[in-house]
C-alpha cells in the first residue's frame, strides 16, 4: 500500500514500496536522527524543525530521550546538536555560527556580520579579528552549557 493507503500501481518500484512502508513504521525518534544524520555531525536544529513529526510534546520528550541516550546534545533549552567528533579530542563544541543560525530562526531575527568581520569574510588577508554577529529583534540572554 502507498502512505495514503492507496493500491500501489504498476510504476512503483520495489525500493519505493518498502522506503514508504519503512517511514510509516519509524518511531518519532527514528526520524529525529534520520534528520540530523542526513545534515552531518554538527547540525543544530530546534524543536520547530521536527513539529511535521508529531505533536510538540511528542517531539520534545523525543528529542530529550535522544539527548539523554548521548545521541544528540542539548545545547540549550529547546537547541538540539548532532555532536561532532575528533578521534583525539572526542566530543567538540558546537559551532557557534549553526548555534547563532538555529537560534535566530527560532525567534525570527537576522543575523549579520559586522564590520572587519565581514571583510574577513571576503578573505582580506590584513583583517583578523574575532567572529562577532549583530542581531535585530528584542534583545535576549541565551545560557549555552
Amino acid at each position: 500500500l502507498s502512505q495514503k493507503n492507496e493500491p500501489v500501481d504498476a510504476h512503483s518500484s520495489t525500493l519505493e514500496v518498502l522506503l514508504r512502508v519503512f517511514m510509516s513504521t519509524q518511531t518519532i525518534e527514528d526520524k529525529i536522527l534520520s534528520r540530523f544524520y542526513g545534515r552531518g555531525r554538527g547540525h543544530v536544529a530546534t524543536q520547530k524543525f521536527f513539529l511535521d513529526l508529531g505533536s510538540r510534546d511528542a517531539v520534545d520528550k523525543a528529542l530529550s530521550r535522544l539527548a539523554q541516550s548521548g545521541k544528540l546534545r542539548r545545547i540549550a533549552r529547546g537547541l538540539y546538536e548532532y555532536p561532532r567528533k575528533s578521534p583525539l579530542l572526542g566530543e567538540l563544541s558546537p559551532d557557534l555560527n549553526k548555534v547563532a543560525a538555529a537560534m535566530a530562526g527560532r525567534e525570527g531575527i537576522r543575523l549579520q556580520e559586522t564590520g572587519a568581520h565581514a571583510a574577513n569574510l571576503l578573505h582580506d588577508e590584513k583583517i583578523r579579528l574575532r567572529n562577532r554577529l549583530e542581531k535585530t529583534g528584542n534583545s535576549t540572554t541565551n545560557h549555552f552549557k
